[in-house]
């Protein structure tokens, strides 16, 4: 219970927006602010159970992408101009190689040396190496897979969006990032350096992005990038919730004491 233009009464008799006093008084204080975050925090939680499944559907057309990118069936027989020795002395002049993979792009094989995920190089078998994908052909390419859907924005970005984002900034950049018109609004993430997709959001999938990593950990892009405005507020919150249970706990256990005492003073009650 609150009242903005204080019509309630003090013990001392003064106005007060709240008609309780001590640890009651400042439980609704705590409660009115910190509990709306206890309450999204705890929807956040139950969503990221899986209990809503259109939240947690990835796009659709991933799968039409990723073959259209690769463009074929993987032959090793076409790996035979260059074999992975050799591919691998290449690309270890520029990066230890953790993983060696075989690979394609529109068909042609090529290899992709590997570190980590932001670390990689390609070693094409007939073409010379190069750092990165053309995005113009990588966006002619999903255009000519997943046709008659059509590709309604296509953008290279160079750092994390509101979308793609790593607190550990270990997912790869630069990325191009597909907007398509089809039924679910997919937006797709391909990796420049590898030429896949790395990851891909339906419309339900942004909402549960929000729902769940905005609600659950505060996981705000605008926020985050200002640490420590992030650990701050975080600390704030959680000590908020500290404060909110610890005032509950005593207010309950005040009851009960108060109940049992009651009962033990009643004549046969047995206490």
């Amino acid at each position: 219970m609150y009242s903005p233009r204080r019509r309630y009464r003090s013990g001392s008799g003064a106005p007060s927006s709240f008609p309780y006093a001590g640890q009651k008084r400042w439980h609704t204080i705590f409660g009115l602010f910190f509990g709306v975050f206890a309450c999204t925090w705890g929807l956040s939680g139950f969503l990221s159970m899986g209990t809503v499944a259109a939240l947690n559907r990835g796009p659709q057309i991933a799968s039409q992408v990723s073959s259209g990118l690769r463009g074929g069936t993987l032959d090793l027989r076409a790996f035979g101009p260059k074999d992975p020795r050799t591919a691998l002395q290449e690309v270890s002049r520029e990066i230890r190689v953790r993983r060696l993979e075989f690979s394609l792009f529109g068909g042609e094989p090529l290899y992709l040396g590997i570190d980590t995920p932001r670390e990689s190089r390609l070693v094409p078998v007939k073409f010379p190496a190069a750092p990165y994908f053309d995005p113009d052909i990588v966006t002619i390419m999903v255009s000519q897979a997943v046709d008659p859907v059509k590709v309604v924005d296509a953008r290279l970005i160079h750092e994390y969006d509101a979308y793609y984002l790593d607190r550990g900034s270990e997912l790869p950049l630069p990325v191009l990032r597909l907007r398509l018109d089809d039924t679910q609004r997919s937006l797709l993430y391909i990796d420049m350096r590898t030429a896949r997709l790395i990851a891909g959001f339906s419309a339900e999938g942004r909402v549960n992005r929000w729902l769940y990593h905005g609600l659950h950990s505060l996981d705000l892009p605008w926020l985050y990038r200002h640490r420590p405005l992030w650990d701050v507020v975080m600390l704030l919150l959680l000590g908020g919730g500290v404060a909110l249970s610890v005032t509950a706990v005593i207010i309950g256990w005040r009851f009960v004491r108060g109940k049992v005492q009651r009962t033990a003073s009643v004549p046969g009650s047995g206490f």
